[in-house]
């Protein structure tokens, strides 16, 4: 994996990181400084609705968010579709929160249901304990996977079709996102 490259955009509102995947782009910011991580973790684990209960189902971690008035998810939704998905020419086009308990992990799947190859699959990251696991792009089987280690308050930008994985969470505490895609 290379070197991220620490050069702000001179017309961005926030900094990003470049990072070379393969011949991809992938894109990291943080918005640590704008989200109470502690109050949205509150407000996805107060509403344990899944999307899916099979435990064979890729989606079986993820849950509905919530987002009324004053909620910092709601916050979280707005800035990423004013300040980042918006000023590219993208909308937000579904989300939802990801909760892993100790031991759990997410199999490899990407995000192109939609069939789109300029659609943009994004990760914030809530709450991010030691020993959480990674995400893991795997560009192509013959190429090693890139391996991002998460940080709280972390976004990180994608293309919608690159499959991923995350690692086994080994840590005594839930690791918490908040994922979705762009058109």
């Amino acid at each position: 994996m290379s070197e991220a490259k620490k050069e702000p955009a001179s017309d961005e509102k926030y900094l990003y990181f470049e990072q070379d995947l393969f011949v991809l782009k992938s894109y990291f910011t943080s918005l640590e400084s704008h989200i109470d991580n502690d109050k949205l973790a509150k407000e996805v684990m107060a509403n344990p609705v899944k999307i899916e209960t099979s435990v064979y189902h890729t989606n079986f971690e993820d849950f509905d968010l919530p987002t009324e008035e004053g909620s910092e998810a709601l916050k979280l939704l707005r800035i990423i579709e004013e300040d980042i998905a918006k000023p590219k020419g993208f909308k937000i086009e579904g989300y939802w929160s990801h909760v892993h308990l100790p031991l759990e992990s997410t199999q490899r799947h990407n995000h192109n249901a939609m069939g789109r190859t300029d659609a943009i699959s994004w990760v914030y990251y809530v709450k991010v304990p030691e020993r959480a696991g990674n995400l893991v792009f795997h560009i192509h089987d013959l190429v090693d996977p890139a391996i991002v280690k998460p940080k709280e308050g972390m976004l990180v930008l994608f293309p919608s079709y690159l499959d991923h994985t995350v690692t086994k969470n080994l840590s005594r505490d839930v690791r918490i996102s908040i994922s979705g895609n762009f058109i």
